[in-house]
């Protein structure tokens, strides 16, 4: 059986599954595609962003910045990854649709 991989912040206890947006859960699900994407997004500096347009930070970006986020998976560090699936929070979904929201708010301003 192949190894089943998660990206979470241990200090957080928060992680992004591939598999909570239909996506492979073998290495090429987290380091293809939109997990790596939602992973920047929540490791960016939000601060010029949202300074530069007098807005106040809401939503995920930047949430994990100065964290140390991981990918675990579940045979190499089986403890870890039980543990992150058992009692953190699994943010894929809401980090999906912050990060949609956003990315569109950039793009409509400049279609109008």
């Amino acid at each position: 059986m192949a190894e089943y991989f998660i990206i979470g912040n241990p200090e957080r206890g928060e992680y992004l599954d591939p598999e909570s947006i239909s996506l492979p859960v073998k290495l090429s699900g987290v380091s293809s595609g939109v997990i790596p994407e939602l992973l920047i997004y929540l490791i960016m500096d939000y601060n010029a962003d949202y300074v530069r347009l007098g807005r106040k930070k809401v939503g995920y970006k930047g949430l994990w910045k100065g964290s140390a986020p991981e990918v675990i998976g579940d045979e190499t560090e089986e403890e870890l990854f039980k543990e992150m699936i058992e009692k953190g929070e699994d943010i894929t979904l809401d980090v999906l649709r912050d990060y949609v929201n956003f990315s569109l708010s950039w793009t409509i301003p400049l279609l109008t």
